[in-house]
């Protein structure tokens, strides 16, 4: 799913049809590069739910895009782009 920064995660998991369905998120980064991530509602299948990475539906792209992200313990999410 093509995306903005400013875009939030309840708003792309809405987009969804089933609660197992999951996504990949690409938004673009300054002119040249792709940022891409997989995301899933809850934790189906081998993905970690928004919550197990420490997100939230409100966390948008740009915060993933960033890094912001914290795991329940306070640890930082290391995201690879």
């Amino acid at each position: 799913m093509c995306c903005l920064p400013r875009d939030n995660l309840g708003w792309l998991t809405e987009q969804l049809y089933e609660h197992r369905d999951m996504l990949v998120v690409s938004a673009a980064v300054a002119d040249r590069m792709i940022f891409t991530t997989q995301l899933a509602r809850s934790g189906e299948a081998d993905w970690p739910s928004l919550t197990d990475l420490g997100l939230s539906f409100d966390t948008t792209v740009g915060d993933l895009m960033l890094g912001r992200s914290v795991q329940d313990d306070g640890t930082p999410v290391a995201l690879v782009v």
